[in-house]
């Protein structure tokens, strides 16, 4: 159905996953804080420079914030999709969205939807 990739620390993603017996073997696993690369930053700071964002800026967002990084490895073509929100609040999920990939033209209005699994 899909590739996955997961965001984080490998190390802790694979401890956490064996901790909880979810086989995440066939997962990529990558750490933004190592694996932001100049053209995410610049790419980011191109689209943002405008709004005030500095180049030392944009490379704190992508290597800090796994919505802005996982937002431009989409906006990159690096994957298809991301999902979000399970540790992070709406706004900090739609922000980088909003900003970077922006709506298509014609449409004014956003919508997110929220799905929790209770056992």
């Amino acid at each position: 159905v899909c590739d996955l990739t997961l965001l984080g620390d490998p190390a802790a993603v694979h401890e956490l996953a064996s901790k909880l017996h979810v086989d995440v073997s066939a997962a990529s696993v990558l750490d933004p804080r190592t694996q932001a690369d100049e053209q995410m930053v610049n790419t980011l700071f191109e689209l943002r420079k405008a709004k005030g964002l500095t180049l030392e800026g944009a490379r704190d967002l992508v290597e800090l914030d796994p919505n802005y990084f996982g937002t431009m490895l989409m906006h990159l073509g690096k994957v298809d999709g991301m999902v979000s929100g399970a540790c992070h609040s709406t706004a900090s999920t739609m922000r980088p969205a909003m900003q970077i990939i922006k709506m298509a033209p014609g449409f004014s209005l956003v919508s997110s939807i929220f799905f929790m699994l209770l056992q």
